[in-house]
């Protein structure tokens, strides 16, 4: 499995990177093209099964097949500068990690049919998310955040794409649900408009 960032937005000296699960499994190989560097990070005890770069290419999210913990990365250093807390003891199966484009927020979804938002400002080490959507359908998913951190788009397997309003940041240790607002069936016309109940 590989994956690629795209170029960066604006002109800038930052290149695309790479990453890919290593030969030992539990270790993901980071690569940056210019200048030529390769870092190899030993991420977790479990094999990966989940990667994320940041739109700028210099943090890297993993998780592993236990999926109790989030960690990121930086990139191409290999440092941990983060350590998010799905759960304590309860495993899952992660689809998807996804930060948004100012790298203030990451989304993980998870075969428990939630998906965990994480703030990077102000984290400490072990910190669990502070919102979640909480889906119906425990079925496999990706997320994604809107340009301005308002909404979390999310996208089901069997066709859904929903869109939940996203609580304010904070760091009180008390998590709060995000507030579902549509859904639209990928299925369907693309002129079907848009249903304001939550997916049965």
């Amino acid at each position: 499995m590989l994956v690629d960032t795209s170029p960066p937005p604006t002109p800038g000296p930052a290149a695309p990177a790479s990453a890919t699960p290593s030969a030992t499994a539990a270790g993901v190989a980071a690569t940056q093209p210019s200048p030529p560097r390769k870092s190899t990070i030993i991420a977790h005890e479990n094999p990966v099964v989940a990667l994320c770069f940041n739109q700028q290419g210099n943090m890297l999210a993993t998780a592993s097949a236990k999926g109790t913990c989030i960690r990121v990365w930086s990139i191409p250093e290999g440092a941990q500068i983060a350590e998010f807390r799905r759960s304590s003891h309860k495993r899952a199966h992660i689809y998807s990690l996804c930060f948004s484009l100012d790298s203030s927020l990451l989304a993980a979804t998870a075969d428990s049919g939630t998906v965990h938002i994480f703030a990077m400002e102000g984290r400490s080490s072990g910190a669990k998310a502070f919102a979640y959507c909480r889906l119906k359908q425990a079925q496999p998913s990706i997320a994604s955040f809107s340009p301005d951190n308002q909404y979390v788009h999310v996208a089901v397997a069997e066709g859904l794409f929903q869109r939940w309003r996203l609580p304010p940041v904070h760091n009180s240790g008390s998590k709060k649900d995000c507030t579902f607002e549509e859904y639209y069936s990928l299925s369907e016309r693309v002129d079907e408009p848009p249903r304001q109940a939550p997916p049965s």
